[in-house]
């Protein structure tokens, strides 16, 4: 689905609070895609908190710091119950997270599955000429 014969994956964990937010970025060339998978349910988390995920188009803004208002086309992805999501990394795969209003006591809950290109390997030879 990413179109790639090879990749590693590692996970991660992410649960954030009120005021919190992820501004528009696009995910490093070493990231093939990842999978995230929403733990938040409608008993336990209000759409008007924020949070989503939000995948981002028509950029209109030529610097590398955009705001999420630089972006023509905005759409949520459905994150609440037992939703996931899998991207692919491209290089213009803006996405970005609203930011959370949600009360104290309450938590936007997370895991994603990172699927890393594999590093190319540099032969003994050409590491020793690196080297000198």
């Amino acid at each position: 689905m990413l179109g790639v014969d090879r990749f590693t994956a590692r996970y991660a964990w992410h649960i954030a609070t009120a005021g919190r937010s992820v501004s528009p970025h696009v995910d490093s060339s070493d990231k093939a895609g990842t999978h995230i998978f929403y733990f938040n349910t409608a008993q336990d988390w209000k759409s008007a908190w924020g949070g989503a995920t939000l995948v981002l188009s028509d950029k209109n803004y030529e610097g590398l710091n955009p705001e999420i208002s630089d972006f023509g086309k905005v759409e949520a992805v459905q994150v609440m119950d037992n939703r996931s999501f899998l991207f692919k990394n491209q290089p213009e795969a803006w996405h970005a997270a609203d930011t959370i209003n949600c009360p104290p006591e309450t938590y936007r809950r997370i895991f994603n599955v990172i699927f890393d290109l594999p590093k190319p390997k540099i032969s003994h030879k050409l590491f020793r000429k690196l080297r000198k």
